[in-house]
């Protein structure tokens, strides 16, 4: 994610850092000025992913949700993970 945000976003620096939750690594990407550009820079990196990004990783592996620095540092537990998507997705939903 560093290299392809470097040559695909030369005027942004998007910190990107990883965490543990249970069996999963996290991949935070951000923090971004607001939902509206966070969004903006996920609808342009997910078609890119699979073939350039993670090409060694199917995207059955991965999925992508935006999530403040904030409820990122609460993620404790896979039930942490699963009720944030969940509720995520309904927020998407609106």
């Amino acid at each position: 994610f560093n290299r392809y945000n470097l040559l695909a976003f030369d005027h942004d620096r998007f910190n990107v850092s990883s965490q543990k939750v249970e069996d999963y690594d996290i991949i935070l990407i951000g923090p971004f000025n607001d939902y509206e550009v966070a969004k903006t820079y996920q609808q342009q990196i997910r078609p890119v992913t699979a073939g350039t990004i993670l090409p060694w990783l199917t995207p059955e592996k991965y999925r992508f949700i935006l999530i403040s620095p904030q409820n990122a540092d609460k993620l404790k537990s896979d039930a942490d993970l699963t009720n944030y998507e969940a509720a995520w997705k309904q927020f998407e939903a609106k």
